[in-house]
Formats: C-alpha cells, sequence, structure tokens
C-alpha cells in the first residue's frame, strides 16, 4: 500500500444478520443479510466502506450440532463453526463504482465448496463441551469473528491489510493469504511479492503472516519441516519487506537421517 495513503484508526464492524446469518427474519435473504463483516477506513482524508459479502445465504461448515468427531478434524481447521458460499469483498467510496474482489476462487482445501469463514469463535474447552445439550446454542450466541482485523503487513506504517486463511490440510497446515489494496493501481487485491505482484503468495499457516507483521527485518519460516506427513524435504521462506513490498524466497533442503542441517537443493525467488 502506497506510503501516502492514511488509515484511520476507526474501523466499525458490524454483525447485520447474526441472530440467522445470512437469512433475513422472513426466511428470504435481503442484500444487508448477505453482509458477513463491515469495515470502515479513511484512506487520504475519504472514509470509504469494505464489506465481506455473501452472494447467497451461506452454507454452515463444521457445526456445532456435528460434534467434535466432525469439527475437530483438521480439514476444518480454523473453519469450526463456520460457513461456506460465494464470496466478494466489496470497496465502496464516495463518488467512485463499487469495486469488487470476487474471493471464492483464491479458495483451496476447504471442508466444502467455495469459500469458507469461521462465524462463531472456538473456545479452548469446546472439545471437552461439544456432546453436552445445548452446545450448539451456545456457541451461536457469541459475538461472531472478525475476519478484516487490519496490520501493518507490508511495513508501511500503515495498518491496511488483513488475513485471510483460504485453505485447512493436511494436518497442521492452514493456508493464508493477505487482502489489501494494490499500490500501483490502489484497487483490491491478494497481495503478491514485489518480483511477482499478480501471483498470490500463500503461507501455510495464518501465525505466519503474524510472523512478518511484528518482525524487524528478514524473517525465516517452515511451510513444510522434515518428516511433515513424510515429507524427506523441507521447505522454508525467506519473508521481507520494504518500500518495493514484499519479498520471498522458497529454499528446498535435504532432510539428513541424523537431524544435521540439510543441503540446499533449490532456491526460488516468488
Amino acid at each position: 500500500m502506497a506510503a501516502g495513503q492514511f488509515f484511520s484508526a476507526c474501523a466499525l464492524l458490524l454483525t447485520l444478520g447474526w441472530l440467522c446469518p445470512g437469512m433475513a427474519l422472513g426466511g428470504e435473504a435481503t442484500a444487508s443479510s448477505l453482509i458477513r463483516e463491515e469495515l470502515r477506513l479513511r484512506i487520504n482524508g475519504v472514509e470509504e466502506t469494505w464489506r465481506l459479502t455473501w452472494r447467497e445465504p451461506p452454507t454452515p461448515v463444521c457445526s456445532p450440532e456435528e460434534g467434535f468427531a466432525e469439527w475437530g478434524m483438521c480439514p476444518c481447521a480454523g473453519f469450526e463453526f463456520g460457513e461456506a458460499g460465494e464470496l466478494d469483498l466489496l470497496r465502496l467510496v464516495p463518488g467512485r463504482a463499487e469495486e469488487h474482489l470476487h474471493l471464492t476462487p483464491f479458495f483451496l482445501e476447504t471442508p466444502a465448496p467455495g469459500a469458507c469463514l469461521r462465524r462463531w469463535p472456538l473456545h479452548e474447552t469446546d472439545s471437552d463441551q461439544a456432546e453436552r445439550p445445548g452446545f450448539a446454542r451456545m456457541v451461536r450466541q457469541r459475538p461472531p469473528v472478525r475476519i478484516m482485523v487490519l496490520g501493518d503487513y507490508d511495513h508501511d506504517g500503515l495498518a491496511g491489510e488483513f488475513v485471510l486463511q483460504i485453505g485447512a490440510g493436511p494436518c497442521g497446515h492452514q493456508q493464508a493469504v493477505l487482502v489489501g489494496l494494490d499500490p500501483r493501481t490502489s484497487r483490491l487485491r491478494i497481495q503478491g511479492t514485489a518480483e511477482q505482484p499478480e501471483r498470490a503468495l500463500i503461507l501455510e499457516h495464518p501465525r505466519h503472516w503474524e510472523e512478518l507483521r511484528i518482525a524487524n527485518g528478514e524473517i525465516e519460516v517452515r511451510q513444510w519441516p522434515c518428516g511433515d506427513h513424510g515429507g524427506e524435504e523441507e521447505e522454508t521462506l525467506m519473508l521481507r519487506a520494504d518500500q518495493a513490498g514484499l519479498h520471498a524466497t522458497r529454499i528446498r533442503r535435504a532432510c539428513p537421517d541424523d537431524g544435521s542441517p540439510g543441503q540446499e537443493l533449490s532456491r526460488e525467488i516468488l
């Protein structure tokens, strides 16, 4: 995001229709009932609105009614108590045409067709409470999970991006991308690197993005450690951010049997 763009500290989250997600009280979907989340922010002195919106009423995914044996499994990791469907990110700026970013095509391994978003938060004790009467009702009484949590992930001094989980699988992996404004066009996009801006930069876990956000300089994250699902190679990413944008280099190393550092097999700039 360009350094000249200024985001105000205000961010208003609207939870329209959360009593019956994606449906109006009469059972028919309305434009407002399909809004999953709304965020208001100020850029260059102009207030604008970002909306995560379902195209149709979403379907439950990894729902609390299914029991821990279903929602507690790896394909649901990060999507527990969620919803699935066709998802757009809308941007509304006064005096300009409405901008759409269709997010569904970016989702990879998900527990249901389409885009998946967690709806209600997962608590540490839920696995123990899952079979108790009223558990699903208790979950649905929780405030909805915020998706558009802005942060300064590209280190330009402005909190203008949010992390979006796009996959769950195999176990231990929750693929995630970064969503924000393209510094070249000032339009919404899934963030790539300075070298390949049109190619989405996918990290194997949302926490890797958080590590980049708080980092002071270049970091190395393990996408695929030695032995992960029987893997005989280790894959890491060297990540950094500067005025040009994000930079990532993929490094593959051998996995010696004695656990010593492996020989580098390849290096690729993403």
